[in-house]
């Protein structure tokens, strides 16, 4: 179904990015018990390779696609080559012809982009595809998705953490350099990571149990994505380190004392578990994560962390002073994709590394 650029698309839908296909059925059944509808990006002559539980999905108008048209692309070309032209910091995976073995759908790409890439990998084959290397294919699609997103004025949610990690670099404009923990630098790019409130069993369970359990807890689902975007709207805003132990504090309490839950129920095990995980990628005041001048890369308050990605290199071009809701974008992970059995804080050093790797390695 094609979609139309308007307000309707705004509150409680993300886009899914960067494949076109779920790479697991239990990822996308906790998707929609955070989210009220899950978009992809899925060009006019292509069929997704669905799941019969994902068709389910599509079935009950959770899944739609967004039918990319000749102005989402050129906007994409235009925005693309600008971005590139003025980053602060290019970043080192973008560069070289290196590992090509990725391909791009042609239907994604404007004719005006395709001399760039190009340039970035081999030339299209007979079939309609850009091979490119992995690092290129994934930052072109983390920049069609940002655009995408941004146009559409929903947030974005993504399974790989490496994709989600990396994606801080187009999300925050490009504004890094080579100095990645700089303490002169009043605003930081960083991760807040917190639980997610499912069903227990999600990846055995079936869709249809999926299904009724949205239903029957429509009015916690919708009271807890409000309460983890007012968190993310406050933290943006915040400079005091001491008071995010309040804001969160009086985070969890809400949500814990919510009358939307039943007492002992999913939500409360959720939390005491410390799985799945769910990361929001914000722009923060870098003195957050300043003590004595120094960084603490990693605060950690209840079940709830904040991990310091990288500092922006120009604080003039502000992201703290107009985030939005819209501009929230996600890693949902389940349990391991955080560190094995000890939950989701082996992990938090591993977005980190993954951003830095992208930017010099």
């Amino acid at each position: 179904m094609s979609t139309i650029i308007d307000n309707a698309l705004t509150s409680g839908s993300v886009l899914y990015y960067p494949t076109i296909e779920f790479q697991s059925d239990a990822w996308l059944k906790a998707a929609i018990c955070m989210w009220e509808k899950v978009y992809r990006i899925v060009p006019a002559s292509y069929k997704p390779q669905d799941s019969d539980e994902v068709k389910e999905a599509i079935d009950a108008g959770l899944v739609e696609s967004i039918i990319l048209e000749k102005g989402d692309l050129a906007s994409t070309a235009e925005d693309f080559e600008n971005f590139m032209e003025g980053a602060e910091s290019f970043p080192a995976a973008l560069d070289g012809h290196d590992n090509i073995d990725i391909r791009l759908h042609h239907e994604k790409i404007d004719e005006a982009l395709l001399p760039v890439l190009e340039s970035l990998g081999s030339k299209i084959n007979p079939n309609g595809f850009l091979s490119v290397s992995e690092e290129v294919a994934n930052a072109y699609m983390l920049f069609l998705a940002t655009n995408i997103a941004r146009r559409r004025k929903i947030g974005k949610a993504t399974d790989d953490e490496n994709v989600f990690s990396v994606d801080s670099y187009f999300q925050f404009d490009g504004n890094f350099n080579s100095w990645i923990w700089n303490p002169d630098q009043t605003e930081v790019a960083a991760s807040v990571v917190l639980p997610q409130i499912l069903p227990s069993g999600i990846e055995t369970d079936s869709m249809a149990r999926v299904l009724d359990f949205r239903r029957k807890y429509a009015e916690a689902r919708t009271s807890f994505r409000d309460s983890v975007i007012t968190l993310c709207k406050t933290l943006t805003e915040v400079e005091s380190a001491s008071h995010v132990q309040n804001i969160i504090d009086d985070f969890y309490y809400k949500i814990t004392n919510a009358k939307e839950f039943p007492k002992g129920g999913i939500l409360s095990k959720a939390l005491h578990r410390g799985w799945p995980a769910l990361a929001v990628g914000l722009p923060f005041a870098a003195s957050v994560f300043l003590t004595n001048g120094e960084f603490d890369f990693v605060k950690t308050f209840q079940t709830i962390d904040i991990a310091l990605i990288a500092t922006l290199a120009n604080s003039i071009n502000s992201n703290r002073s107009n985030w939005r809701e819209s501009d929230a974008f996600y890693h949902l992970g389940l349990r391991g994709h955080f560190g094995s059995n000890i939950g989701y804080r082996q992990g938090m050093t591993r977005i980190t590394d993954k951003f830095h790797e992208f930017m010099d390695d």
